[in-house]
């Protein structure tokens, strides 16, 4: 069975050339020519190069290329080929990649997102907060003060009182309209959650 190099040495003879001419012709190094020809694998650099070598000599010789290079594949050993991927493969794969970078933001971004909905659903599903700091007066106005939910609506005793962007609240309440010793304060919230607490009044 012949070789690559056997039908390339042939062809070069039946032509009366020697190697010195073909290397002239295919400005490839006498060297290779003859390792080509013996099938000298170890003394060419890779498989690539052997392929350019050995397209350049066929088509110098007039020899099929795509013949001469199916022999080669055939006749080439794939240790070599196979010690070369290997070799590629010997670094270990980096597990930060592009794709992982995008799918980590993406991800981050998903649980801020559904942390942030998921707080505000609390929030405006959750009764008022409502919160009394103070309830002082005299004998005849009690002064009442606190804080709420923001956006939340307070009532004392069932009549709605003023509440500022922060959900603080200050009322004066006039003790002779008053019909008892307790009050009661009532937190709605846009949803109609409520929080409602009563209160003494001081003597």
């Amino acid at each position: 069975m012949k070789t690559a190099g056997d039908i390339l040495k042939d062809a070069r003879e039946k032509q009366e050339k020697t190697v010195s001419q073909i290397a002239r012709q295919t400005r490839i190094k006498e060297r290779f020519l003859e390792a080509l020809e013996k099938c000298d694998w170890t003394s060419l650099p890779n498989f690539a190069v052997a392929q350019g070598f050995a397209r350049n000599y066929a088509q110098a010789v007039g020899l099929s290329t795509a013949h001469v290079l199916a022999l080669l594949r055939r006749d080439f050993p794939q240790t070599k080929i196979k010690r070369t991927t290997s070799e590629i493969h010997l670094r270990p794969k980096s597990i930060w990649t592009p794709k992982t970078t995008v799918f980590a933001v993406v991800l981050i971004t998903l649980l801020v997102l559904s942390a942030y909905l998921a707080r505000e659903y609390f929030l405006f599903s959750a009764p008022p907060v409502l919160d009394l700091e103070r309830i002082v007066g005299d004998s005849k106005i009690i002064v009442v003060a606190g804080k709420t939910s923001s956006g939340a609506i307070v009532q004392i005793n069932g009549k709605p009182i003023l509440v500022n962007d922060n959900g603080e609240f200050e009322t004066e309440i006039q003790r002779k309209e008053l019909i008892s010793s307790i009050i009661e304060i009532q937190a709605v919230s846009r949803t109609g959650k409520k929080t409602v607490t009563q209160e003494k009044i001081p003597d």
